[in-house]
């Protein structure tokens, strides 16, 4: 910026192109003589909304070939991804779902691209996924990618991960994404749920495939075994606390209309598919990033943003010590989020390989974490400590009810580690 009068426009200019599609950061630079610069500013040059409404159709003949494709398969199957859960528009992703009767997974990081409660969610495939859906992605014949690259996170770029002769329909914004980790049969650059409701109405002019029902049906019945078998499991309520145990008494408890934001490591990718989404977006996790210590600030983020939303921040003890100064922020501005330390004394993640691949020879994996509760109290925030299941909900309720920052600091099974990259050590597996 050279003219600080045009200070406004531009601030206004960038926020639009913030928020339009596909939205990402801008970048501004103010150097230092148009910070100590004086000016007037007519504040009517900045415009009320930065939201776009703008949502970019797909082309007639990509419609109708991805239809002919989807009418013409026996095991179709549904990936949403982001491109679905940050327009909020998975109203229509389900429409065509039911239109055909077909099951919906959602991309890694995206479980709640589609709510949970619906009959035909899957939740989350690939490697850090359910295995239900992951079967799913892995038997169709068709796999419709809304919003999603396919990248890494879902698939590992690998074919053990989804079926190497299921045609791809691939739904994206961002054109260079098209096919640039599996091949595609049909590539639309489109809004995803835009290009979805049109292949909707091209569909239902139509007859559905019959068959298809043989391949939901059987679906509907391992899903529901599953979430059974999750619910039911005794196993859950031992000491010390299991995080499949902590997860199981975050869905009794939390608020339906609750923002959760995941660390990076192993406890937290195992929380995105066994914690429970009802009002999309309503989950934040650092993906591609990989950032430890991510969830504390993006929690505190998505509070202000949103304070009407219950935010419940889960990460290691790790993580939390790199942003634990950052209570002072959240108490000084009453931003009153709820983190939940999963306390296992180690890095989570590095701690599993080295068990899993490297003879149990640990170097630099252990941890001597403060009591987290205890600190909270120093800055002036809740503190809760947790050291058996029976505790979980009662600390939960009171930091609900609290009105402050709150910090759950839960004492989880120094020897619950699992490594997700099993196959990054295969030259040291016997």
């Amino acid at each position: 910026i050279k003219d600080a009068k045009k200070i406004p426009k531009i601030f206004s200019d960038a926020f639009n192109l913030a928020m339009s599609p596909r939205r990402g950061p801008v970048q501004l630079n103010l150097p230092r003589n148009i910070l100590s610069t004086k000016a007037k500013f007519n504040i009517n040059q900045t415009k009320k909304s930065y939201k776009s409404e703008s949502f970019l159709k797909a082309k007639k003949n990509e419609i109708i070939k991805a239809a002919k494709i989807i009418l013409k398969s026996n095991k179709p199957v549904i990936i949403a991804g982001g491109g679905i859960k940050y327009t909020a528009k998975y109203k229509d992703v389900i429409k065509l779902a039911e239109l055909l009767n077909i099951p919906i997974t959602t991309a890694a990081g995206h479980g709640d691209a589609i709510p949970f409660n619906h009959k035909l969610n899957a939740g989350q495939m690939g490697p850090r996924g359910n295995p239900v859906a992951s079967k799913l992605v892995k038997e169709a014949d068709v796999i419709i990618a809304l919003g999603t690259r396919l990248g890494f996170n879902s698939t590992f770029y690998s074919y053990e991960n989804l079926n190497k002769k299921a045609k791809i329909i691939q739904i994206e914004l961002e054109k260079k994404m098209l096919g640039r980790y599996f091949p595609i049969t049909v590539g639309i650059c489109a809004d995803a749920a835009t290009a979805t409701n049109q292949i909707y109405q091209e569909i239902k002019k139509q007859k559905v495939n019959s068959n298809i029902k043989n391949w939901t049906n059987n679906f509907l019945k391992k899903r529901k075994i599953f979430l059974s078998n999750r619910k039911n499991d005794k196993s859950l309520n031992k000491f010390p606390i299991q995080p499949s145990g902590l997860f199981k008494q975050l869905r009794k408890v939390l608020p339906k209309n609750s923002a959760i934001t995941l660390d990076a490591g192993t406890l937290c990718l195992q929380a995105t598919d066994a914690l429970e989404y009802y009002n999309p977006p309503s989950l934040f996790t650092p993906l591609d990033f990989g950032l430890v210590g991510f969830s504390f600030a993006c929690g505190l983020g998505v509070k202000v943003a949103r304070p009407d939303k219950t935010v419940v921040s889960l990460m290691g003890d790790g993580g939390f010590g790199m942003t634990i100064s950052e209570l002072s922020t959240a108490v000084q501005y009453k931003i009153n989020t709820i983190t939940i330390v999963m306390n296992n004394n180690s890095w989570g993640a590095e701690k599993a390989y080295q068990k899993d691949f490297f003879g149990k020879r640990y170097i630099g994996a252990d941890i001597n974490s403060p009591p987290f509760h205890k600190v909270a109290q120093l800055y002036g925030a809740k503190g809760f400590e947790v050291n058996r299941i029976s505790e979980v909900n009662d600390a939960l309720k009171a930091a609900l009810k609290c009105n402050k920052p709150a910090v759950i600091n839960v004492n989880v099974d120094s020897k619950a580690l699992y490594s997700f990259r099993r196959d990054s050590f295969k030259h040291r597996v016997k």
